[in-house]
């Protein structure tokens, strides 16, 4: 920890809400002790339970959910993601990538979906048909009727 104090470091931790209750007090004194701020980034559930503490609670500097505000960023990396991974695609296929790419998974099950539906055009019963490749890809991954 010594070596971190006035680093001018950022902490990240992904998946926070997986952290314990105990886990979340450790990196919160570490804050405390060498300075350096610690971004928790996670689902709901880790400001939940911050909140359920007020001791915990109190040393939150911001507090943002950024779930509904992110839907440009979404978009732009959806539409970078969709033009490397599959240049040719057309815009049909563009359009349904950001709708991947808002629903559960988000980028994660976008590249899954990507990587089956290019998979499927090479073959001769899709081959013409990206969209509607891209639509069966969304089945195979488990996403039908999610958005």
């Amino acid at each position: 920890m010594e070596r971190l104090k006035d680093s001018g470091r950022l902490v990240i931790v992904d998946n926070a809400q997986r952290a314990t209750l105990s886990g979340l007090r450790w990196l919160l004194d570490l804050h405390d002790f060498a300075g350096v701020p610690v971004a928790l980034i996670g689902n709901p559930d880790v400001l939940a339970r911050l909140n359920a503490s007020d001791q915990l609670s109190s040393r939150i500097g911001i507090r943002k959910d950024i779930g509904e505000a992110c839907d440009d960023w979404i978009d732009a990396a959806a539409d970078a993601l969709a033009a490397e991974m599959w240049p040719k695609a057309p815009g049909e296929v563009k359009l349904l990538a950001r709708e991947t790419a808002r629903g559960t998974g988000h980028l994660r099950r976008l590249v899954k979906q990507l990587r089956i539906a290019i998979k499927l055009c090479e073959s001769p019963a899709w081959s013409g048909k990206p969209a509607k490749a891209f639509i069966e890809a969304r089945a195979l991954v488990g996403a039908e009727g999610e958005s």
